[in-house]
C-alpha cells in the first residue's frame, strides 16, 4: 500500500532523496524527506498541474502554499 501511494502521489523523488541524505548524514528519515518535499512538489506541479489543482480543491486555503497553486 505504501508503495502504491508513493507512486500515485509523485512524491517518490523526495522519499528516495531522503533515504540517501539520511544514510550519508545519519539523520532521521522523516526530516530528510521533509527537507526535499517542497522542492519536489514544486517541480512535479509543472507537469502535474491538473492533479495539484484537484488536491487544492480538497484542502482549505490556510493549509495551501500559495506559490504552488
Amino acid at each position: 500500500m505504501a508503495g502504491l501511494s508513493f507512486s500515485n502521489s509523485q512524491i517518490g523523488l523526495a522519499h528516495a532523496m531522503g533515504h540517501a541524505l539520511g544514510a550519508v548524514f545519519k539523520l532521521p528519515h522523516g526530516l530528510c524527506v521533509g527537507l526535499y518535499l517542497a522542492s519536489v512538489v514544486e517541480f512535479n506541479s509543472i507537469g502535474g498541474a491538473d492533479r495539484y489543482s484537484r488536491l487544492n480543491k480538497i484542502f482549505p486555503d490556510e493549509y495551501r502554499e500559495k506559490s504552488y497553486i
